[in-house]
């Protein structure tokens, strides 16, 4: 396993070395002359800044080896894992493309068809009088209060994501400019992924968006896993487990995908990298 720990210390003992070279430098350029000791420190420490850059290319090459032994190893590890199951996915937080092109294809070689891919941001567009109206009518909601338009129509997308009943009123509402889909919604979804975290805290809107939508899908008795890619700036780990769902907090790496799968074929639990993980990834167990 790569030491991280160690190619800090190293990257900080090349800046030490440069930053004494420098004074070391301005003192010879002040007083004209370099004296046999400071030669044979300038000597050693090139030579020392030598053997830390070949150490730093030697880690970056078992860094290399290592991800690709990751990568190979992931198919292996779940491999018809969900064969049979329909997997949706929620996002509410910011998740960059190749994250969810990797577990769109680490679902595909765990055998899972993935029935849809939703996309919500708060306040569903609602803050828009028109859009607001729209969504009111179609959900036959009296009066237009954003808060209870907003409820009704997660309500809505859980249970026609989870049913699989309701594709026309999701293609309404993303008409409307409430919610984006991509994907079949067709048939029922045996599990839910919901991607959440965000990289700016003044977007925060887990009270808004993830909380009530949480409850939604857990009223259909289907319970989503709570994920997030590793490097979000403000996570909602803590908020996913309050709501009893198991959580995922590296989505981002191979083994978050492993994660993910596991505890879609039922082992529930908290994993990755973060403070609030009880251990980086499930432990494989044989059939």
């Amino acid at each position: 396993m790569f030491d991280f720990k160690y190619h800090i210390v190293s990257l900080v003992a090349v800046f030490l070395a440069l930053g004494i070279g420098v004074v070391m430098g301005s003192m010879t350029a002040e007083r004209g002359v370099v004296t046999t000791q400071e030669k044979s420190l300038i000597a050693t420490m090139e030579k020392d800044f030598e053997n830390l850059r070949a150490t730093n290319k030697e880690q970056a090459a078992t860094i290399a080896a290592e991800l690709a032994y990751t990568d190979a190893s992931l198919p292996l590890l779940i491999k018809g894992k969900l064969a049979g199951k329909s997997i949706a996915i929620v996002v509410t937080g910011d998740v960059e493309a190749p994250t969810l092109k990797g577990l769109k294809a680490a679902l595909e070689q765990a055998g899972a068809t993935q029935a849809s891919v939703t996309y919500l941001a708060a306040p569903l567009g609602l803050d828009n009088k028109d859009v607001l109206v729209k969504a009111a009518t179609l959900l036959d909601v009296p009066g237009q209060s954003q808060t209870v338009v907003s409820g009704k129509a997660l309500a809505v997308t859980a249970r026609a994501i989870v049913t699989g009943s309701d594709g026309t009123t999701l293609a309404a509402l993303a008409d409307a400019g409430v919610i984006k889909i991509s994907g079949i919604y067709a048939s029922p979804a045996n599990g839910v992924i919901v991607i959440g975290g965000a990289e700016n805290g003044k977007h925060l809107k887990f009270a808004e968006l993830d909380a009530p939508l949480v409850k939604a899908f857990q009223a259909t008795g289907l319970s989503p896993v709570g994920t997030e890619s590793a490097t979000v700036k403000n996570s909602y780990m803590k908020d996913y487990q309050t709501l009893n769902l198991s959580t995922v907090d590296n989505l981002d790496t191979a083994a978050g995908q492993v994660s993910v799968i596991f505890v879609l074929a039922g082992g529930p639990g908290h994993y990755g990298a973060k403070a609030t993980a009880d251990t980086i990834m499930p432990t494989p167990v044989s059939p």
